[in-house]
């Protein structure tokens, strides 16, 4: 399920300005600080995305193999 997670949450971070991190760096913020306020806000769409897209497809593999026991 990880490229599930990872290909949504990579686009969102492909459309950030490349100089947002350094600017933020520039302005006195360390590394974990500039990916915390700067970086992780403006990529949050597609983390939320893919973890709902992984959460569908686990419950899926789930839920399957219990409805087919029960059937039985």
């Amino acid at each position: 399920m990880l490229p599930s997670w990872c290909f949504p949450s990579f686009s969102g971070l492909v459309g950030q300005d490349p100089h947002l991190a350094p600017a933020a760096s520039t302005l006195g913020a360390r590394p974990l600080r500039a990916f915390l306020e700067v970086t992780l806000p403006l990529s949050r769409s597609g983390v939320v995305m893919g973890s709902a897209l992984v959460f569908t497809l686990t419950a899926g593999a789930v839920v399957t193999p219990a409805c087919s026991a029960a059937a039985m």
